[in-house]
């Protein structure tokens, strides 16, 4: 008799594993693109992809606490993680960015952007916000879809009046780009 219950606990365990599993898979199909377009629009082309991987891996280690939540919850929760190692990224990379010149001489790693826009619209506007500071691209990012300051330095992980100052900062370079386009075009 022990040894039933024994085998039967067992098969509970698989069980409980292979529902866990099929979770984990669901979450992954539905959460990936989402997390792949948010990562395109605050860091680029370049790294939307790593960062939405390196996300979905922490949430896999992750997954005894996340599959108890709901799944809106556990998007925030992966998308949080995915924003703070965008940002620690990127400014990594500025941070190498401005120490090359002084390694290797004067010549510039800044790339040259030469193209004018023809109109300002919505489209055009998302392509100056790629030209703002990371942290600046992210406030507007999430901003843009409706998160509340306090929401926004939660999932940041700064203040919310650092929060307002990046926010500020931006309105105030995007309509400075968008007036100097404006100028160029006519």
């Amino acid at each position: 008799m022990s040894l039933g219950i024994a085998l039967a606990s067992g098969d509970d365990e698989r069980d409980d594993q292979s529902t866990a599993r099929r979770a984990l898979e669901g979450f992954y199909r539905d959460a990936f693109p989402k997390l792949a377009a948010a990562a395109f629009q605050m860091f680029g082309k370049e790294t939307a992809e790593d960062l939405a991987q390196q996300a979905m891996l922490e949430a896999c280690d992750d997954w005894p606490k996340l599959g108890s939540m709901s799944p809106g919850a556990r998007f925030n929760y992966v998308r949080t993680i995915m924003v703070r190692a965008g940002i620690g990224q990127a400014e990594r990379e500025i941070t190498l960015r401005h120490l090359l010149p002084r390694l290797w001489g004067p010549q510039s790693t800044e790339p040259v952007e030469s193209q004018a826009l023809n109109k300002i619209e919505a489209e055009e506007v998302l392509e100056l916000m790629a030209e703002l500071p990371v942290r600046q691209r992210v406030v507007l990012y999430l901003l843009k879809d409706d998160h509340s300051i306090k929401e926004i330095a939660r999932i940041m992980g700064i203040t919310t009046s650092t929060v307002r100052s990046h926010l500020h900062q931006a309105r105030k370079k995007l309509k400075s780009m968008i007036s100097k386009k404006e100028v160029e075009r006519a």
